[in-house]
């Protein structure tokens, strides 16, 4: 399991994904559309690539596979 905690100013609410690297089977606490067991892989529908966090704390469960965590940044670096 993998713990996320979220500051606010630094992420923007949406713009969350988990991109498989190759066949993964994934649980998600705390995002806006939060799933179960979900088998993802790259040229099949299931991609995570918009999802939203609705706590400032997430968990990610991979029990298959290794996936990429991408986030929106919301401020701007120099």
């Amino acid at each position: 399991m993998n713990v996320i905690l979220f500051p606010k100013k630094l992420f923007t609410k949406k713009g969350i994904g988990l991109l498989p690297l190759e066949k993964s089977v994934i649980s998600t606490r705390g995002f806006q559309w939060d799933v179960n067991d979900w088998q993802t892989s790259f040229g099949h529908n299931n991609l995570s690539t918009s999802n939203e966090f609705v706590k400032d704390e997430v968990k990610i469960y991979v029990e298959k596979g290794n996936v990429i965590f991408t986030a929106e940044i919301s401020i701007k670096l120099k």
